[in-house]
């Protein structure tokens, strides 16, 4: 499972389907919006602290770890720690490794077999 960069250490990061769905709802997004036709670059700054609340809140409850974020506040203060750049690709590359993504890209290995 990928890790983000915390103001005391690490924490599990994951976008399971408890993730996505909290995403979606809170951000008023479809989850076609979110599995297939995601692009950070068009998040508002308070969507993306979302995303990453919800990816290390997924994270947390599947490697069995207490959840540290009282709110979207404390992901504000990493990525003042730890700079946006940062926090955008650690989300990302968890975000990449999602069960759902893998599939799409699994159905597109396939067609490019096929062809």
């Amino acid at each position: 499972m990928k890790q983000l960069s915390t103001l005391n250490g690490k924490l599990p990061i994951r976008y399971g389907w408890g993730a996505l769905s909290d995403f979606a709802d809170s951000t008023d997004k479809t989850l076609d919006e979110v599995m297939y036709s995601f692009d950070p670059s068009k998040l508002k700054p308070r969507e993306f602290s979302l995303f990453v609340f919800y990816g290390v809140k997924d994270g947390c409850e599947e490697s069995n770890k207490d959840f540290p974020f009282e709110s979207t506040k404390d992901v504000e203060k990493i990525i003042n720690k730890h700079g946006l750049t940062v926090i955008i690709k650690e989300a990302l590359a968890a975000f990449q490794e999602s069960p759902f993504i893998v599939i799409e890209q699994e159905e597109e290995e396939d067609n490019d077999k096929k062809k």
